[in-house]
């Protein structure tokens, strides 16, 4: 174990930026200076309350959050930055409810800015479906062919990220995010429960495009050619204004889903975001050889952040796949619902297991360790400052020190860094923070920990 107690040589990482000491939450200093990395961001959008993520997201030591309404204004989110996911989405009239009475001014508005199937049918009969939130209510998709509604959407999401900024009390932006990023766009043929399937507007016009309203200009012939433009367009005009936002997209497998659509394009390199994130589960997003024969991103560009994948085994799989690559493993959106994930509504209820796991990558990426220090050989993973096996999860944090733990099975034992073997141990709460000593749960003998309370599997515990 004493070549792991090293000091970690200095590892160059394409995504690190300025340096940065933090405190923990008794003021007391890290004791070492960490780069900051975006890619190590709390992703969850959709569920959860607003105290609950920033409170968890401060204390697992994430740089930037994903926003929700009413976050600005919270008084916990005072020195993190947040990215807009699907920005464009808050800034026209996306829903349509097929039981709703829209008046012929809203029906016009409509049916000239969003893409459309049939531009001779009535009013809702014309609209091109996009995710279906249930059988009455369905998203629309902008018409990226028209050069206005770019210019439109670019200006008003621009304008939301000056509204929501706070850098008085350090609430700044960090950049944008999508799901589903394709740029033949997110279209749904019917309700996902009905037997529904994504397609593209090739399946109403057979051809990449929406049908024309003739009242609007249609600038690029194909709806790929639009989006690949308000991309474009949104990522020049945010990096004016912001030259450090960075651009992340998670679409559900980095080659087939988003490589493939744009390597062979003159543009191609202009459309790769900063970080290129999986959202099915499994290793694909790196055992896939033609993400790395694209020529278009390299590890430290990849990730995983899948909302379906539960079990021990699955997640170690990741996690310790995507710390020994420098890549990095996290949350986008939502925490399960769907493959063998439950369908959590709070950071509370997710098992203590799932929030380190998810951790590790990217502390060690946070810790600079060298890739050739970090030893994963499809069953345990080990580096200076983590390790993950079927009987024990720990990693250090970077930012403050503490070193965060949760043993899997009973009488679990393992070795830990010297710098911890005379520490205090310290029972967690449902958000990871510290809730009292424990001197029964944990023994700490020389540098080997040790499981003796067999209830407390699964439970999570932090050492300083």
């Amino acid at each position: 174990m004493n070549k792991y107690l090293l000091l970690s040589l200095f590892f160059i990482c394409v995504s690190c930026s300025k340096e940065s000491v933090l405190t923990d939450k008794d003021g007391n200093n890290g004791s070492q200076t960490v780069e900051s990395d975006f890619r190590n961001f709390y992703g969850i959008a959709w569920v959860g309350t607003n105290d609950d993520n920033l409170a968890y997201a401060k204390q697992m030591g994430y740089e930037s959050i994903f926003y929700r309404s009413g976050m600005a204004s919270n008084a916990n989110s005072d020195s993190i930055k947040f990215f807009l996911e699907s920005p464009e989405y808050d800034c026209y009239q996306r829903r349509i409810d097929k039981g709703k009475t829209y008046s012929q001014a809203e029906k016009d508005y409509i049916s000239r800015f969003v893409a459309l199937k049939d531009a001779s049918k009535p009013f809702y009969e014309n609209v091109a479906t996009g995710w279906f939130f249930s059988a009455t209510n369905f998203s629309t998709e902008p018409d990226f062919q028209q050069q206005r509604v770019i210019d439109f959407l670019v200006d008003s999401v621009l304008n939301k990220v000056a509204a929501l900024e706070r850098k008085e009390k350090g609430f700044e932006f960090a950049g944008f995010a999508w799901d589903v990023p394709q740029l033949t766009g997110d279209f749904w043929n019917k309700l996902q429960s009905a037997g529904g399937s994504q397609i593209t507007l090739e399946y109403w016009t057979e051809h990449d495009g929406g049908d024309k309203h003739p009242d609007v200009t249609h600038k690029y012939a194909t709806y790929s050619d639009g989006r690949a433009a308000f991309y474009k367009t949104l990522f020049k005009k945010t990096k004016e204004k912001y030259p450090d936002a960075k651009f992340i997209m998670e679409p559900w497998e980095p080659y087939t889903s988003y490589l493939k659509q744009i390597e062979n394009r003159p543009d191609a390199k202009e459309l790769v975001p900063d970080l290129l994130i999986q959202e099915k589960g499994g290793i694909d997003f790196v055992t896939n050889a033609n993400v790395m024969k694209s020529g278009l991103v390299n590890y430290s560009q990849l990730g995983c952040t899948s909302p379906n994948i539960f079990t021990e085994e699955k997640n170690r799989e990741v996690a310790g796949t995507a710390a020994s690559l420098g890549s990095t493993f996290g949350w986008y959106g939502r925490f399960g619902g769907t493959g063998d994930m439950p369908k959590y509504t709070s950071i509370r209820e997710v098992p203590a297991r799932l929030k380190l796991i998810r951790v590790v990558p990217n502390w060690d990426n946070m810790h600079k360790v060298p890739l050739d220090e970090r030893n994963w050989d499809g069953d345990t993973y080990l580096s200076p400052k983590s390790y993950i096996s079927k009987d024990v999860i720990y990693s250090v944090q970077p930012r403050t020190n503490k070193l965060f733990v949760v043993f899997l099975t009973a009488s679990a034992s393992v070795e830990i860094p010297d710098s911890y073997a005379s520490a205090s141990v310290y029972q967690t709460d449902k958000l990871f923070i510290e809730d009292g000593v424990t001197t029964t749960a944990i023994k700490i003998s020389g540098n080997r920990m040790t499981l003796l309370d067999a209830s407390k599997i699964g439970d999570g515990f932090i050492i300083k």
